[in-house]
């Protein structure tokens, strides 16, 4: 994969999130992005794994109850 290949999933990524000027964000997206059976791993103090189910749900919810508006990479 390339730098310019990564590049560009990394922007479909974080492009899921994006609910500015009133649209709703498609975190679905993060779905069609990762293989059946993937998971979404968080390293760092805390190491975590998430099915992508568990990765998406809160962050649909935080993006459209009106708690975060307006939210880009």
């Amino acid at each position: 994969m390339s730098k310019t290949d990564i590049d560009a999933v990394t922007a479909e990524f974080f492009g899921a999130f994006d609910n500015r000027d009133g649209k709703a964000a498609d975190v679905d997206r993060i779905s069609r992005l990762v293989l059946p059976g993937g998971v979404i791993v968080k390293t760092g103090p805390e190491f975590t794994v998430h099915t992508v189910d568990e990765f998406i749900e809160p962050r649909r919810q935080l993006l459209t109850d009106g708690r975060l508006v307006e939210f880009s990479d």
